[in-house]
């Protein structure tokens, strides 16, 4: 079936390559439609403030799972990239066991010291200090979506490494969030007044599900010489590699999440609820890179480290040509329907259509540039890539700090593009020049034409 299907795409000129963007492209925005319809629901049946604490918390709650999975969803891909060419199940086999176990702890020890945090911090809510849950109830259920978010985040790089999208995508993107949006519903049909516990609870439902679903997946079609294999890890060796994965994967959920969380604390629940929208909704072009670069990554991989680099740049060159029509056709709905869009969440949210249309500029142009910080990543560049993400997300906080108080969600967009405009061009431009490949939409028509360097781990 699958084959008869590429054979089909083939012959109206469409490469499998772009087939599988494409697919991977469309769960992603099933999975986008599923969050903002469920957002929209809370947004309608909570007052702005209360909405408020919902977003910061959940944004809270995004960055620390990104950081509690230490870095292991990105390091399965190349630990088992580099196993698999070098033909060694046990090393594969240790790699994805290795990940497990790091994963599993840490995001138990983030879950249990997010909870501290909130029980510490509760006597100074009345200063807004930070807008989060202060009793037992929204505090113990947005802990466990904390570290269900960690499994299922380790669960879904693993099995995008191992298995492809086909198992990986839909599971991390529709599963936890069909459940989230049926149970939510439901339980807030039937008790409204505790929202932010029926949100976190149906979401720490949903993710514990998908994680499973995945885990099983990957076990039941993984070779069964590795499952056979004693398992042999690379402690030292990938130790080391965990620790700039780390600081990498703190620069990336800084740079994704700790908008609304800055904006929360220094501005009022309100602002972050308007910014919090606008952010979801501009946000489509950021998920066009994630998605594309999450479908690509493991294919990316396992050509780089077979030293085939002109296929490395050609795979490239057709998932960017995916991106450039989906960016094209994405920025005429903002411009055209985002103040529509905006109402759907309340009346009071269409004032925000302004900081909108500046918000997607900025992530629209970063999603041309290409994934790439991923491509640092996963060629022995994290280090650099970390430094560079780590100081470019205390600029922006700087510059949310000075700008998001006196200018509102206005001043937050513009601090926001500000940086994210020249970090993206410096991506492109150390990918095309130290890795020798150019993961933008102008390596389309532009490859890089000096000879490519020899595959491997910079030194």
């Amino acid at each position: 079936m699958v084959a008869s299907i590429l054979a089909a795409a083939e012959r109206v000129g469409l490469h499998p390559a772009m087939l599988g963007a494409l697919f991977s492209l469309s769960i992603k925005v099933l999975g986008s439609v599923l969050a903002l319809f469920v957002f929209a629901v809370a947004a309608r049946s909570m007052s702005m403030e209360a909405f408020g604490y919902l977003a910061v918390t959940f944004n809270i709650v995004a960055f620390l799972a990104v950081i509690g999975v230490l870095g292991q969803d990105t390091l399965i891909i190349r630990n088992w990239a580099e196993t698999q060419g070098n033909d060694d199940p046990a090393g594969s086999w240790g790699a994805y066991l290795f990940g497990w176990r790091v994963a599993a702890v840490s995001g138990l020890v983030t879950a249990l010291a997010f909870a501290l945090f909130c029980v510490v911090h509760a006597p100074f809510d009345e200063t807004h200090l930070l807008p989060v849950p202060t009793t037992a109830g929204p505090i113990a259920a947005a802990s466990a979506f904390l570290f269900a978010q960690v499994l299922l985040h380790y669960a879904s790089h693993s099995a995008r490494a191992i298995s492809g999208v086909a198992v990986a995508e839909p599971n991390r993107e529709l599963t936890w969030r069909i459940i989230l949006v049926v149970v939510f519903v439901v339980v807030i049909a039937v008790d409204p007044e505790d929202a932010v516990t029926a949100f976190f609870a149906s979401a720490t439902l949903g993710a514990f599900i998908a994680a499973a679903v995945q885990t099983t997946l990957v076990l039941r079609g993984m070779a069964p010489e590795v499952r056979r294999a004693r398992p042999v890890m690379q402690a030292r060796a990938w130790g080391r590699r965990t620790i700039g994965m780390v600081s990498s994967a703190a620069g990336e959920a800084a740079s994704q999440y700790a908008e609304v969380i800055i904006i929360g604390a220094v501005t009022s629940p309100a602002v972050s609820a308007a910014y919090f929208v606008v952010a979801r909704l501009a946000n489509v072009f950021p998920m066009i890179a994630t998605g594309l670069h999450g479908y690509s990554s493991s294919r990316f991989a396992n050509l780089y480290y077979a030293g085939r680099m002109r296929e490395v740049q050609n795979l490239l060159a057709k998932v960017m040509l995916v991106a450039l029509a989906l960016v094209g056709a994405l920025a005429f709905v903002v411009v055209v329907a985002g103040e529509p869009l905006l109402g759907l969440f309340g009346e009071s949210y269409r004032s925000a259509y302004p900081t909108l249309l500046i918000l997607s500029i900025g992530t629209a142009f970063a999603a041309l540039m290409g994934p790439g910080g991923g491509i640092m990543l996963m060629t022995g560049y994290e280090n650099v890539y970390s430094r560079v993400l780590i100081f470019s997300v205390l600029a922006r906080a700087a510059a949310l700090v000075l700008l998001a108080p006196a200018y509102g969600t206005v001043g937050a967009a513009v601090a926001v593009v500000a940086v994210s405009v020249p970090l993206s061009v410096g991506f492109w431009l150390f990918c095309r020049v130290k890795v020798g490949i150019d993961p933008s939409v102008i390596g389309i028509f532009l490859p890089p034409r000096d000879p490519v360097p020899a595959p491997g781990p910079a030194a």
